[in-house]
């Protein structure tokens, strides 16, 4: 395998020290290292997607890093390679949950691991695992988020930056200022 040659980092790499490093993006969140959560309403379509960001490696093969999904279940799902000099993959959220909508058989936790092969500084051979989680709250389809100050608030957290947690009575809540 004919992999460029990077700078070696010297610290313990992340599947080691038992990190989630790989960055995901989509289901309306920015992107995010190591796990991407979102609460969907059942009925919800499964046409959302999820990239997968690695960096750009050029190795001279036609893939420079594989991905895996694994099920809630612990079995594998979707897997395929990110080919040479190409820095994502998107996966649609049917890809995850094996199915057309959001339902309660949908709800849990994937876990997806990035395998990566580059070469080292003298131009030996070396990959590097890294995993991300998806994880999937599904919400009564009856349920309605309530939004800023809704009038239904009855408690206001001050939160870093600016930012406001909303209460209902009924714990409802919403996220409020600039985030």
């Amino acid at each position: 395998m004919g992999c460029q040659s990077i700078p070696m980092d010297k610290g313990m790499s992340a599947e080691l020290g038992n990190s989630a490093s790989v960055v995901l993006c989509g289901l309306g969140e920015e992107c995010r290292i190591g796990m991407l959560f979102a609460q969907l309403p059942e009925g919800t379509p499964t046409n959302d997607e999820i990239t997968l960001k690695i960096p750009k490696l050029d190795c001279g093969e036609k893939y420079c890093a594989r991905y895996q999904v694994f099920n809630p279940n612990g079995m594998q799902g979707k897997s395929g390679g990110i080919p040479d000099k190409t820095q994502k993959v998107t996966l649609s959220l049917a890809d995850l949950v094996e199915a057309d909508e959001i339902s309660k058989s949908t709800e849990g936790e994937w876990l997806i691991t990035v395998r990566m092969w580059f070469a080292d500084n003298d131009g030996n051979e070396m990959s590097a695992l890294g995993w991300s989680f998806v994880r999937i709250n599904v919400l009564d389809k009856n349920y309605i988020n309530i939004g800023c100050d809704d009038p239904v608030v009855a408690w206001r957290v001050g939160l870093p930056g600016g930012h406001e947690a909303q209460y209902t009575s009924k714990l409802r809540s919403a996220l409020c200022g600039s985030h």
